[in-house]
């Protein structure tokens, strides 16, 4: 009986001893302050001073910090408020506080996007237009300008993209979805080697050309424009006048007729402005440095709502960023030009590239230059087997070009990039012949210029944004003077007849471009934007003609106007597995002019 009575007396003590517990714990008031400090330190603390049991995983709340603090709460209170949006839960067992992570309710689970952007391994230069195919379930998406994609409805917690890129080795890579706010994933691609082993050539297939996502878009592999024969291996535009539907029989892309268009239709955009001459040595090569363009596209004609002004052809080019990753410094020549080009990092967020060439055709007349200037100002060399490579000949045209190209890129954020570029590029032609009748002096000098800003971001999965400013000036200014003496019949008398003929024509273009991307679904992406393009164009033509002094013709023609174009445009992309591209759009533009509407 003695130890029956000694076992009820110890379960009431300790009963008594755990009621007290509970009470104290109830009855204890928490007053604290915390800045920034783990919940593990916390809970020690508290402990310590309080004399709270506490069970928890210190390693999994070491991880959650809290900024507050409490005055007069009681445990509970302190622990809701410590816990709260932090993923774990609490319950008292025994006057112990056990910390638990919490149960989430069982739902079903929403689709989630997937975010990410295509560069260039070596050089870090995003891809634009890169190809990307979900190998599980065939969804398809196409980076942006910027390298960007997005693609919106994914089920599944990671699955298997094959990326493709003209010029690129294909890639195929496991990626997990990204939740908003979030990094995009960077897709790498290497660029193709161009080491053969011992072969033998059968066929010779070069896959230089590719066609784009949109209706009469052509995609141009940069890296493979010197396997093109050409008068210039660095002409980035001379595969242009290959393509069919576009007639290059003039030998001058200036001359580029595209459909049966004038040229003059033909719209050309360099980084957000418009370049209105592409050509050095009367349209022999194009003006364009292919060191420094990264992408070139041209769409044939039925282009979609984003291009307007222009009824034949869009050819859209877009410049390098610069090696976001090492120092390069590349260098060449040919029998007219030399050019340099340099690039790099500046710091971790920018990168530059620079880009120059210069002919020295004002100093050595190579037999390649003769022979191309001869078939395009024949009448200048009639005496060409007299001149020398290295020769003062009196009578030997002086012809230069050059032209330079510079980009910088900063990058403050993963989804931002900013951008300022420019580009010039001129032709200089003087001749003067002071030995023989007629005396001739001749100079001409030709060109365009522009630059360009640019705002693009990636607001989130499903909303792009890319902002231009653009500036471009054409000028170009001819002067011919001409002296004959002309013998009047049978008579001893020369007449002294003298032309004097000028033109000088300048042309300032502002275009300012806002638009956006939104992606609706997989199969449906909406592109809205709104333009607004200011010309300026001025020339002037002075034509002389007097005998012995006297003014036989005397006139001069001058034009001054400006036109202003506001444009705003919408349209709807459709693709599915099936269909590739199904565009549906609209286009409004105002003319000053006119005053009028056109859609």
């Amino acid at each position: 009986m003695s130890r029956i009575k000694y076992l009820l007396i110890s379960l009431l003590v300790g009963f008594a001893l755990q009621i007290q517990q509970a009470t104290y714990a109830q009855k204890v008031k928490i007053t604290e302050s915390f800045s920034n400090q783990s919940l593990d330190q916390i809970l020690s603390a508290l402990s310590g001073k309080y004399n709270i049991k506490f069970a928890y995983d210190p390693v999994a709340l070491n991880q959650i910090s809290f900024t507050g603090q409490f005055r007069n709460d009681s445990p509970d209170k302190v622990l809701k408020q410590l816990l709260k949006d932090s993923g774990f839960e609490f319950i008292a067992l025994n006057n112990v506080y056990v910390i638990k992570r919490a149960e989430k309710p069982i739902v079903e689970e929403k689709n989630k996007p997937i975010q990410g952007i295509v560069r260039d391994r070596i050089s870090g230069e995003a891809l634009p237009y890169a190809s990307i195919r979900v190998v599980d379930n065939d969804l398809e998406a196409t980076t942006n300008t910027d390298g960007f994609f997005t693609i919106p409805d994914v089920k599944s917690d990671s699955v298997s993209i094959e990326v493709r890129y003209l010029g690129f080795e294909p890639l195929q890579m496991r990626v997990a979805r990204v939740q908003y706010n979030s990094k995009p994933i960077v897709v790498e691609l290497d660029p193709k080697k161009f080491i053969l082993a011992d072969v033998e050539v059968v066929r010779n297939i070069t896959s230089m050309l590719a066609t784009g996502d949109r209706p009469g878009e052509m995609v141009f592999d940069t890296k493979k424009v010197g396997d093109i024969p050409g008068i210039s291996g660095i002409d980035i535009l001379a595969p242009l006048q290959l393509l069919p539907g576009v007639d290059g029989t003039t030998e001058s892309l200036s001359g580029l007729m595209v459909r049966h268009s004038p040229a003059d239709k033909n719209l050309i955009s360099y980084d957000g402005f418009t370049i209105y001459h592409i050509n050095h040595l009367f349209g022999a090569f194009s003006s364009l440095n292919s060191k420094a363009i990264k992408d070139v596209r041209l769409y044939r004609g039925g282009f979609d709502s984003r291009w307007g002004g222009r009824a034949s052809s869009v050819i859209e080019i877009t410049g390098k960023t610069g090696n976001e990753n090492s120092v390069s410094v590349d260098a060449g020549t040919d029998q007219l030009a030399g050019d340099f080009t340099f690039e790099g990092p500046l710091g971790k967020h920018a990168s530059f590239i620079v880009s120059a060439r210069r002919s020295y055709t004002d100093f050595y007349r190579s037999p390649q230059f003769l022979n191309l200037f001869e078939s395009v100002a024949s009448d200048l060399m009639l005496s060409k087997q007299n001149f020398t490579a290295f020769g003062s000949d009196p009578d030997a045209p002086s012809y230069l070009f050059y032209d330079a190209n510079a980009k910088v890129s900063v990058k403050p954020s993963n989804n931002d990039i900013l951008s300022v570029s420019g580009y010039v590029g001129r032709d200089r032609l003087n001749f003067l012949q002071m030995v023989s009748s007629p005396f001739i002096n001749e100079n001409a000098l030709w060109g365009n210029s522009g630059a360009g800003a640019r705002w693009a971001k990636q607001w989130n999965s499903w909303l792009y944004q890319n902002f231009t400013v653009g500036i471009s000036e054409f000028t170009s200014n001819y002067q011919h003077y001409d002296s004959t003496l002309k013998r009047r019949g049978i008579q001893p008398v020369y007449d002294t007849i003298v032309r004097n003929y000028a033109t000088e024509t300048g042309l300032n273009d502002l275009s300012v471009n806002l638009n956006a991307q939104v992606t609706l679904s997989n199969q449906i992406i909406l592109e809205l934007g709104y333009q607004s393009n200011l010309v300026n164009s001025k020339s002037s033509e002075n034509y002389y003609h007097a005998v012995n002094s006297l003014p036989v013709a005397d006139t001069l023609r001058q034009y001054d106007f400006n036109s202003r174009v506001n444009t705003g445009w919408l349209q709807f992309n459709f693709k599915t597995n099936g269909l590739k591209s199904l565009v549906i759009g609209g286009r409004v533009s105002q003319h000053n002019l006119t005053d009028q509407y056109y859609v």
